[in-house]
């Protein structure tokens, strides 16, 4: 890839660029953007929300902006507003503009510069080398062959690479940092791959076996490599390498990829055998995905065990404050109140429904998986006729019309109110939902006992009643 380089040869290029501050300027001009506030942002390896501000500044009236401040090591990170977010890497010493129109992304965005031609590699490198291979499409193929597309790719982006870099040498920096991005990629890509192919064969089938052959490169893969520690695809590699193996230490077909006991499994699959950087990378990564998926008690105990481990900072940081986030939705915690109209304007809370288990569905009119949900929802609701049980149906419709045409279609009991800030609703950020159908369960104190609860088509009503019957018990 890009040009071979050992890794030890690597840590002496980064080595070389570290030894002292250097004053390293970002400026340039964003046009149309809805505020006049940018950030420097510096990425974090295991998530995409909630990276560190590294400095910050406001544009003037033209829309310019300048940001100086003295760089050890390179960074990767992010320059961004309100609107935008543009993935940069930045060398100490780089003196980088970016000039870029916010209607007309990204194909307005300009680098220039000392670290431009880098940049606008990086950003090449990110549309055309990242995106997922279709993969939905291949992972029914021979893994042979999926494996074979993973180099190619890997191939084609050192390729374009080295021609990029002919008449100028790319900063040693930046080189050694893509190349180790795209070889992470190409591994994490492969250990995706066993997992989601059992989705799509039938485990016992011959397609869905995978020769233990198909796992050899993962002795060219190296597991603690401090130049790939800032790079996502290093963390995704360790992520996917710890789901496949959670899989074989559950045996089970049964579990989604995202499943609380898979992730866990990673958990402590990934504590017993890494120690260091790698730990903290990975187990970060998993706690991340915990939070994903409203697993917020769980992640809460990991984040105790993390603590003992001498973390980074930033790292610690960033837990701790996700956390803080999403504390409310970990099992046994006050639900967040919220009050919103009924079809009659009346309004109705959270609150008043405390004395019974609330099932609370979020869902629109367009949505045709939330309407498909209905006849069960209208079954379920019967099967519990007669229980301490209220069943809140939370639409996002924009349109109130809307609602009101789809509530006479449904002609679907239970309580019925509306939300017509949509996606803007603060209930999306509250109860971290950003699709729907999405369920959630509040026990009969008005506490959380599950905020990613069942569909009313599969394991609802279990779920509901295991809160009845443990109301009954003495």
């Amino acid at each position: 890839m890009l040009r071979v380089i050992s890794v030890t040869l690597l840590l002496c290029v980064i080595g070389l660029v570290a030894t002292s501050a250097n004053r390293t300027v970002v400026f340039g001009k964003i046009t149309n953007a809805k505020d006049t506030k940018v950030y420097l942002m510096r990425e974090l390896a295991f998530t995409q929300n909630g990276w560190p501000v590294i400095d910050s500044t406001a544009t003037d009236q033209d829309g310019r902006y300048r940001i100086t401040l003295d760089l050890v090591d390179p960074l990767v990170g992010a320059l961004g507003n309100s609107s935008r977010n543009l993935r940069i890497f930045l060398s100490p010493g780089d003196s980088l503009q970016i000039d870029f129109d916010v209607s007309n992304w990204p194909g307005s965005v300009v680098f220039s510069g000392t670290g431009g031609p880098e940049n606008t590699f990086y950003m090449r490198y990110r549309q055309q080398f990242m995106p997922n291979v279709a993969q939905n499409k291949l992972y029914g193929s021979r893994p042979q062959y999926f494996a074979f597309l993973c180099d190619s790719l890997y191939n084609a982006a050192g390729k374009a690479f080295q021609e990029t870099f002919t008449s100028t040498k790319a900063n040693p920096s930046f080189e050694a940092f893509l190349s180790q991005k795209a070889m992470y990629l190409a591994a994490a890509r492969k250990m995706m791959f066993p997992v989601y192919q059992r989705f799509v064969q039938r485990a016992d089938s011959d397609e869905a076996r995978i020769d233990t052959l198909y796992y050899a490169f993962l002795r060219n893969t190296p597991f603690d490599n401090p130049v790939a520690y800032h790079t996502d695809t290093y963390a995704d590699f360790l992520y996917w390498y710890y789901k496949e193996r959670a899989y074989e230490a559950l045996n089970t077909k049964k579990l989604t990829e995202n499943a609380e006991p898979v992730l866990a499994k990673q958990f402590d699959l990934a504590i017993a055998e890494l120690k260091g950087k790698p730990l903290e990378i990975a187990a970060a990564a998993i706690v991340s995905k915990m939070f994903d998926n409203n697993y917020v008690t769980n992640a809460g105990r990991m984040i105790d065990y993390l603590k003992k481990q001498n973390l980074s900072g930033e790292t610690l940081r960033w837990l701790e404050r996700r956390y803080a986030q999403m504390a409310h939705l970990a099992i046994g915690a006050p639900a967040k109140d919220f009050a919103l109209p009924d079809t009659s304007g009346k309004m109705i809370s959270l609150a008043s429904m405390k004395g019974k288990v609330v099932y609370i569905d979020m869902w629109a009119s367009w949505c045709g998986p939330c309407r498909k949900e209905m006849p069960h929802s209208r079954a379920l609701m019967e099967k519990l006729k007669g229980e301490p049980v209220t069943f809140l149906f939370v639409s996002i419709d924009e349109k109130p019309e809307a609602w009101r045409k789809a509530l006479a279609q449904e002609k679907l009991p239970g309580v019925h109110v509306l939300d017509k800030k949509g996606w803007g609703s603060t209930l999306t950020d509250d109860y971290n939902f950003h699709s729907i159908p999405h369920y959630i369960l509040i026990d009969q104190n008005g506490k959380m006992a599950n905020p990613d609860a069942a569909r009313p088509s599969g394991g609802a009503y279990e779920q509901i009643k295991a809160l009845l019957d443990r109301n009954e018990k003495p």
